[in-house]
This record gives C-alpha cells, structure tokens and sequence, in this order.
C-alpha cells in the first residue's frame, strides 16, 4: 500500500512550524524560532571594508555585528577556471602542467575594498570573531548542488556505473539554465528528469535576487540553507508528497 505524504506549514511573525504527515498522522514535526535562526549558508551582498594583501584575505560588512572574514582561496574566479572532467569538476591546468593554484592573482587583484560583493556564510560568528564567508557559492538540493559560479555539470564521484554518470549527465545539461552549473548528488542515482526539474526553484531563486542585486540593500539575504532537522526531513521526501498546505499567520495567505 503506497503511503500518502502530506507537509503542513504554519509560519507567524516569529516562528515557523513544519509537519510531515504519513497516512492522515504525524511521522515528522520541525519549529524554529526566528531568534535561533543561524547565518551560515545565507547568502549577502557585503561590502569589502579593507582588503588586506599581507594575510591575503579581507573584512567584509554582510550586516552582522561584527565584519566577516574573506580568504583568497574562498573569491570566486572566471567560470574558464572550471571544467569537468569524467563529470567531475577539476581545476584547468596550462600546457605545463601548472594549475591555477601555482600562478593564482593575489587579492589585492580580485577585490578592492569598497567593492559590492555576493558571498555565502560558510562557518557563522564565533566569540570575538566574525563569520567565515566564500564567493564560491552552492546551494544544495536533495539530487542537485547548484553552483552559480560554473557553468558545466559535474557528477558525484561516488557514482561509479559510467553509463548512470553519462545518462545523469545529459539529463541535467538538456535541463539546466545556460549561465549555471550543477553537481548531481551521489543520491541522484537513478532519479528521473522530472525529479530533477523539481530542484531548479533554487536557481529560479538566486537568479532572482542576482539579477536585482544592483537595486537590493547590500546587506539583504537572498537564500538560506535549511536547519539540519528540516533539511534532514526533506532528504525523505520525494514526488510522492501529494499535497502541501501552508498558512502564514502574518498575511493571513493560505497555500496549497
């Protein structure tokens, strides 16, 4: 007997509560409360307060309360940088073997201080110190990583049949915008191209906010990652949830 999924949600000012139903009873419930809410896989535009070349990192205002931290090795560079290789994503090296590692820009060439940037919160705030950011931003799914800084599809190395790897692979290139990149999961082993079409809402998301970057405050979040608990309860989940109701006591708005 096939069993029938149901997701509930009720979101107030203050919290957010998320039921996972399994024949008409609860299996699984998730809250969270807006003042535990954590920072790290929200993603900002900051701005660079000071770049310092002799550390080769920098201090970036993301809106918290004390300036995020920057290293050279977390800025993104040019998309050329990456290429896939058997579906894995690897560095490019020149004609001598030398890869970008060994001749790499140093920071003071890759941003200069009271420069607007995107980055991701990779390890939150922790005493006196301020988070640790990235520009190398992704933003997982269940079957997909979403990689807005590549533009090719790379495949888990833990998928080993070569026939899956190319089959995944041509499923997420005829799918995939043309200005992203995508890592398929080791969990995306046999998924169907429309299980994978449900995952493009993050990059229907980032796009969004990138595109609007310019008019935002730079301190406005664009995606966060979710708790552990609820991104654990969506790992469950697949297109057999048949129905999803949600309330948002603030707007009084109720969704299906």
């Amino acid at each position: 007997m096939k069993v029938k999924k149901e997701i509930i949600i009720n979101h107030t000012e203050h919290e957010v509560r998320l039921a996972l139903m399994e024949n008409g009873q609860i299996s699984e419930i998730f809250h969270e409360r807006e003042k535990d809410k954590g920072v790290v896989g929200n993603i900002y535009k900051g701005k660079v307060l000071k770049v310092l070349p002799g550390m080769e990192s920098a201090f970036v205002d993301i809106g918290l309360e004390k300036a995020a931290f920057l290293f050279v090795d977390d800025i993104r560079t040019d998309k050329s940088d990456y290429d896939v290789g058997n579906g894995d994503v690897e560095i490019k090296s020149d004609s001598d073997g030398n890869t970008e590692k060994n001749k790499k820009p140093t920071i003071s060439q890759l941003i200069r201080e009271g420069e607007d940037i995107l980055v991701q919160v990779s390890k939150g705030p922790i005493g006196t110190k301020g988070a640790r950011i990235t520009c190398n931003i992704s933003l997982p799914g269940r079957n997909l990583v979403l990689m807005p800084h590549m533009n090719n599809v790379g495949v888990s190395r833990q998928i080993y049949d070569e026939k899956e790897r190319t089959r995944l692979r041509q499923i997420v290139s005829r799918i995939k915008p043309a200005d992203f990149g995508f890592i398929v999961r080791t969990v995306g082993t046999k998924r169907s191209e429309e299980e994978f079409k449900h995952e493009l809402w993050a990059y229907r998301k980032f796009r969004k906010f990138r595109d609007g970057a310019e008019q935002r405050p730079w301190t406005k979040v664009a995606a966060s990652r979710l708790p552990e608990r609820l991104e654990a309860m969506r790992k469950k989940l697949r297109a057999d949830v048949v129905a999803r109701r949600a309330r948002d006591e603030a707007s009084g708005r109720i969704g299906f």
